[in-house]
């Protein structure tokens, strides 16, 4: 009886024993997938970062053609999108990377310290410099596009006016004082003409920091 009842304890800490190695086996399984997920999200957002860091110099819009000005609008729609695609990464990457800090020593704590708050900081700043980036190059294009038809619109007043100034010199009083009101309209004209042209001006100036 002694020998039955030592050996169904030895058979019960056996199977308590095996339940604790699987128990602890899938422990560290599960740890090893975070930290493979957590490594391979982080150099997925780090690369993404540093190619966006080169779209966007911190010195500014440099001087381009329209034409340039236009594709870098439309990268940098592209990599608004992108920031849309990597939000969940970067949230998951995050919260795997506070699991993985709960669980460390203090060298693993610190480096996943240093890693997360350079990641989040620099998300955070890239993100908002795209936004202010996106802003100015869809301003200087909209100013761009107000300044031609500006021009277009001054040019056709003012070949209006030419018309209406190379007409013969009326005879009768009738046509005289009709040929006054005109006159009268196209001082009018020419002062409108002389707003647009200053408006014109300071757009061309504006944009004269940005596009060649």
């Amino acid at each position: 009886s002694d020998f039955i009842l030592k050996l169904a304890q030895l058979r019960e800490h056996w199977q308590g024993a095996v339940q604790r190695a699987d128990q602890r086996c899938s422990l560290v399984e599960g740890l090893v997938r975070r930290w493979h997920l957590y490594g391979r999200s982080l150099r997925k957002l780090q690369k993404f970062l540093s190619e966006t860091q080169n779209l966007i110099p911190v010195s500014g819009l440099a001087h381009c053609s329209l034409q340039q000005l236009r594709q870098s609008l439309q990268d940098l729609q592209h990599t608004e999108l992108l920031f849309q695609r990597y939000q969940s990464t970067f949230i998951q990457t995050l919260e795997v990377g506070r699991q993985l800090f709960s669980m460390g020593d203090q060298d693993t704590q610190t480096q996943l310290q240093l890693d997360l708050g350079t990641l989040q900081e620099e998300w955070e700043n890239l993100h908002s410099m795209l936004a202010k980036r996106m802003d100015l190059t869809e301003a200087i294009i909209k100013n761009w596009d107000h300044c031609v038809a500006g021009i277009a619109d001054s040019m056709l007043h003012l070949k209006q006016m030419k018309t209406r100034l190379n007409q013969s010199m009326p005879e009768c009083d009738a046509d005289l004082q009709c040929a006054s009101r005109n006159d009268e309209e196209n001082e009018d004209s020419l002062e409108d003409w002389a707003e647009s042209l200053t408006e014109l001006s300071n757009m061309k100036t504006d944009l004269s920091q940005y596009i060649i």
